[in-house]
């Protein structure tokens, strides 16, 4: 059998990846949505085409979401219905430069989205997002919702952020809503889910529950070979899963009549900073609602502050671990973070949820001197400042008080000395981005297999 050799398959991709470029260069690229429909009475499904260099990012080409708590979806109407979709569409489109067609769009927010698109452009200066073609809606709908008894939702995991913008909004009974979309393996899903439950029937919050396979939607390493240099981010943290995240809500929020979404942010001193800027999640809204990104003026410390002094429940717990168990590891950067920055208000981690005792103050000791702390972002690093500030001088809360060398040593900590932010490409990335595109895409695809 006839072997190729290193050079031979090098001229092998060349070849066939300039035949292709000559061939696709003229060709606009496109994502359609071609059709949307109802497959039972909690789904919605779209059916899409797409020609061009937006093709290669594009996992499938059928979509389903499904809202299994909801009674009956079969009366939304299209305009709202397409929204989940054009939440994820959308942006990959105007970084690609590609037109995105769809059949339908309530007015409100397509008039809305040319917002959107500038704050994305802000985000990511270095796309030229700001010239991407708008999106190009065939009917355009004033959409009329129904009056509804809650007043407002909120996008719900478990985590600091968004237990405080539950507390913070109490009064309102927001619907807590959940988003099960392939990130989380099912023992930590079955948890969160629980979880809320228990939560919602103690203090009258309705529940509902969001499911896709959203993380296979999109090629996302292909999206950030071609992105995260720019942004030093993965595209679906840089701002991508507020925007996703906040338009698969649309039917529920639709169904209920709610005025309000909210969804948590993380603590805001860089307003340009690549995540969920208020400037760019706040105006993709639609007809009826209006979109808010809540507590991004409160420090993540603040935010522990306010779960820890809380007098309307005694059943929160915090899960904010990354890891894909039940609540937290507590031996990783997030859990460490958390459970230091509840001591340093006078409360006992394991009232949240943390199994940490004692001997997690040795277990992190550890952790910082053997150097196995890396903090990618400055925004890390201040949030170790702030608990550092925030930890007192004299003595820990009660079963963390025994040593009493802990916390001279934690305040003489440098957390500056951990930041080592990832700005080196990798060698297949420079090469990637070195070929002109879409001859790049085709080489990836073809080495993908």
């Amino acid at each position: 059998m006839y072997r190729y050799k290193p050079l031979s398959l090098i001229h092998f991709i060349s070849n066939n990846a300039l035949w292709f470029y000559e061939q696709t260069r003229y060709t606009m690229s496109e994502i359609c949505i071609d059709s949307i429909n109802r497959p039972d009475k909690k789904s919605i499904k779209i059916q899409l085409s797409s020609n061009g260099d937006a093709s290669y990012y594009l996992n499938k080409h059928t979509y389903t979401v499904k809202y299994p708590l909801l009674d009956d979806i079969s009366d939304i109407p299209d305009s709202i219905a397409i929204i989940p979709f054009v939440g994820t569409l959308q942006p990959v489109a105007w970084a690609t430069n590609s037109q995105f067609k769809v059949p339908i769009l309530d007015e409100k927010l397509n008039s809305n989205l040319r917002k959107v698109q500038m704050g994305y452009d802000t985000i990511l200066p270095d796309v030229n997002i700001r010239d991407a073609p708008s999106i190009e809606v065939n009917n355009i709908i004033e959409t009329r919702p129904p009056n509804g008894d809650v007043e407002s939702g909120l996008l719900f995991s478990g985590g600091v952020d968004s237990t405080a913008s539950y507390l913070g909004h109490f009064e309102e009974k927001p619907i807590l809503i959940a988003i099960k979309d392939g990130r989380l393996n099912e023992l930590k899903w079955n948890w969160r889910e629980q979880y809320l439950n228990k939560l919602a029937q103690k203090h009258g919050n309705k529940v509902e529950l969001i499911e896709c396979d959203h993380n296979n939607w999109l090629d996302y390493s292909l999206l950030n070979y071609r992105f995260g240099h720019l942004t030093n981010r993965s595209f679906w943290a840089a701002g991508m899963y507020g925007l996703a995240y906040t338009a698969l809500t649309a039917p529920l929020m639709y169904k209920y009549g709610a005025e309000r979404l909210y969804q948590a942010g993380g603590f805001l001193s860089d307003k340009t900073f690549p995540t969920n800027q208020p400037f760019l999640i706040e105006p993709f809204s639609w007809s009826g609602m209006e979109t808010k990104i809540d507590g991004v003026d409160q420090t993540r410390q603040e935010k522990i502050s306010i779960i820890s002094n809380n007098k309307v429940s005694d059943t929160v717990l915090i899960d904010t671990c990354t890891n894909d168990i039940p609540l937290s590891c507590c031996k990783c950067e997030k859990c460490f973070r958390t459970i230091l920055g509840f001591i340093a208000e006078g409360q006992d981690p394991s009232n949240y949820g943390f199994d940490a005792d004692f001997n997690m103050l040795d277990e992190f000791q550890q952790w910082v001197e053997s150097g196995r702390i890396h903090l990618k972002y400055n925004s890390s690093v201040r949030v170790w400042e702030e608990i550092q500030q925030r930890m007192g001088t004299e003595t820990l809360p009660h079963g963390y008080d025994r040593d009493n060398d802990f916390l001279p040593w934690f305040k003489k900590i440098d957390f500056g000395d951990f930041h080592r932010e990832r700005n080196k490409m990798s060698l297949k990335n420079k090469i990637f981005l070195s070929i002109p595109s879409p001859a790049n895409l085709f080489i990836y695809n073809l080495l993908r297999g």
